[in-house]
């Protein structure tokens, strides 16, 4: 609950990102529950969909509205209490285990790209930056609004893997699983290269000055 919560308010550092990736995720909590006939889980999920819809149409890119840390933190507590509520009963305990967590594996990634980002960099892991994911990504040329949609098509594929490692054989779920891990380690890796010409180049800028 802990780590969700605060992973949900570190994911807002761009308008629309933490809205948008709490409404996919609880719209899949929304479906599992639903066909596992959880209907209280499946109420819960679905009333946090739509109020994240309502909210994402003026806070996405060039927002009218902000969410603050209240808005985020209340989002990451309810994903948290509707992945421990959820039934994820599957053939094989392992994947059993993994399907929450690989439908909000976006914020965990995050999360956990940030901590090692500022561990290699010297700096407390509490001491704020722009060195999230979306962050990176804007300097390696996305636009922001273009960052956002790529982030949200990555938790749209997380979240049909979710549903993958829930429905299919158990041999497809650990498929599943596998490509999720490798995919999103190569993608971390990919954002700590881009992150390190960065201090590079910021390094070199200010020896010149």
């Amino acid at each position: 609950i802990v780590g969700i919560t605060n992973a949900m308010n570190l994911l807002d550092n761009l308008n629309g990102l933490s809205s948008g990736i709490a409404a996919i995720a609880s719209a899949f909590f929304c479906l599992i529950a639903f066909l596992e006939k959880d209907y209280l889980s499946a109420s819960i999920a679905a009333g946090l969909t739509g109020a994240c819809i309502g909210f994402l149409k003026y806070n996405f890119p060039r927002a009218n509205i902000f969410m603050g840390d209240t808005g985020s933190l209340i989002l990451g507590f309810l994903l948290s209490c509707l992945a421990i509520m959820g039934s994820w009963r599957t053939e094989a305990i392992t994947l059993s285990f993994s399907i929450p967590l690989v439908i909000l594996a976006y914020p965990i990634f995050d999360t956990t790209l940030v901590t090692i980002i500022r561990l290699r960099e010297g700096r407390s892991i509490f001491q704020g930056g722009r060195d999230h994911s979306s962050h990176i990504m804007a300097y390696a040329g996305f636009r922001k609004k273009k960052a956002v949609l790529v982030i949200f098509l990555t938790c749209l594929i997380l979240g049909a893997a979710g549903l993958a490692i829930k429905y299919c054989p158990p041999k497809i779920g650990f498929m599943a699983l596998a490509a999720v891990v490798i995919g999103m380690g190569l993608f971390g890796l990919r954002l700590l290269n881009i992150r390190t010409k960065m201090v590079e180049m910021r390094d070199g800028k200010q020896r010149k000055n």
